[in-house]
């Protein structure tokens, strides 16, 4: 059965587009004037009771073909709302045409009714194509056809977003609750092996096994800090970041992490300015180390040994304080800078020769954003690099809720 077009049946207009479009079809088929008239006009009577008693009505014109005959049908579906089987409009249409079924699959009713094409009709691949196109291309269409060839085109595109739509969540959701239970159980048998290794380290008595402990922790660690960034992509993909906010100290915090900060990088010289007055911010203290602890650490992977990274705090006055980490690295152009803090980003030059997931810096952006603050970066190929941290300090708060 060939579909040369197809009509939801839902409205008077829509019945009497049925009326002409299967008129037009019986025409094209070379049909007598008496038989498109009948014809058309059972399409009618059915379309009006489906309106009447029926939803999603739907009607398709089609070309059968039966032991080398050719019937034009019209093949209706519809949900039925009340019976239409003795209906004067279904009894009607049954004595217009010759041909007349009826049957039922799940709750849907399909109706056809149909007439014979005549016999010098060549009735081909081509023909049909014809037929089809003549509605498609040719025929004018009214203001109505048109507006529901649109209605009917948003439709589809809506269906295709929210399928691809759940299906992007699904897939977003599947592989947020892998790397979150992944994580959870790596987490047990890394903190074991961390605390083993440690207490080896502080029992042994052989120095030719001490570097080897030393190497193992270290690389343990690595592991550690993986893991947690793995989680914290999952989780920043559902807004579900954890914080424990708490007033803080900065340059007291900055200056009890400078011994790991210069631990984090001993390749490298490691400078902390400060600021000579006490600022006060609120946050997540283990949240901002994670922030510091990444860009110190990506300024001495892109950096050589032995330059110097540079920890900078300084106040502005309008009330924000900043953090600066100046590196003497190999620098990013100005498509690395737009693209840094996006997920999984990495710089293309040195993917081979720099480890890593480019996700740090997505997570440590997020959790400066948390904070309602920014963060930024200003690079020159072969200058090295800074990146910026602007965090509002708590006077600024309180100054503002006295305006």
């Amino acid at each position: 059965m060939d579909r040369i077009l197809k009509i939801p049946i839902e409205n008077e207009l829509d019945m009497s587009l049925a009326y002409r479009k299967s008129k037009d079809a019986a025409k094209l088929l070379n049909l007598s004037i008496s038989s498109q008239t009948t014809f058309a006009t059972a399409v009618s009577e059915i379309s009006r009771e489906i309106i009447d008693k029926a939803t999603d009505g739907l009607l398709e014109l089609n070309i059968s073909a039966a032991e080398e005959k050719y019937s034009l049908v019209a093949k209706f579906t519809y949900l039925e709302v009340l019976t239409l089987d003795r209906s004067e409009g279904i009894m009607y249409a049954s004595k217009l045409v010759p041909h007349f079924d009826k049957h039922k699959i799940g709750d849907m009713h399909t109706l056809n009714l149909s007439v014979k094409i005549p016999s010098f009709v060549r009735i081909d691949r081509e023909k049909v194509r014809n037929v089809r196109f003549y509605f498609e291309s040719v025929e004018e269409k009214s203001p109505y056809e048109l507006l529901l060839e649109k209605n009917y085109e948003l439709s589809e595109i809506n269906e295709r977003t929210e399928l691809e739509l759940h299906t992007a969540n699904y897939i977003i959701n599947q592989k947020n609750e892998f790397l979150s239970v992944a994580s959870h159980e790596l987490k047990t048998p890394l903190t074991i092996l961390k605390g083993l290794t440690q207490l080896a380290l502080r029992s042994s008595e052989r120095q030719d096994v001490a570097p080897f402990l030393v190497k193992i922790n270290t690389q343990v660690q690595k592991l550690q800090d993986l893991i947690t960034r793995l989680l914290d992509i999952s989780k920043s993909e559902t807004d579900k970041l954890d914080y424990n906010f708490e007033q803080l100290e900065l340059n007291n915090f900055l200056t009890d992490l400078e011994i790991l900060l210069k631990n984090l990088v001993p390749a490298h010289n490691f400078e902390l300015i400060t600021e000579d007055v006490p600022v006060f911010i609120n946050c997540d203290r283990l949240r901002l180390e994670q922030v510091i602890n990444n860009l110190i650490g990506n300024a001495a992977k892109y950096s050589s040994e032995n330059t110097t990274i540079v920890l900078t705090v300084k106040t502005t006055e309008n009330g924000y304080v900043n953090l600066s980490v100046k590196d003497q690295g190999i620098g990013m152009n100005k498509n690395d800078l737009e693209k840094v803090f996006e997920k999984f980003y990495r710089i293309s030059e040195v993917k081979s020769q720099v480890a890593g997931l480019g996700i740090g810096l997505y997570v440590s952006s997020r959790i400066v954003n948390d904070h309602q603050g920014k963060i930024w970066a200003e690079s020159s190929i072969g200058e090295g690099s800074i990146f910026h941290i602007s965090l509002p300090y708590i006077s600024y708060f309180t100054e503002k809720a006295h305006i």
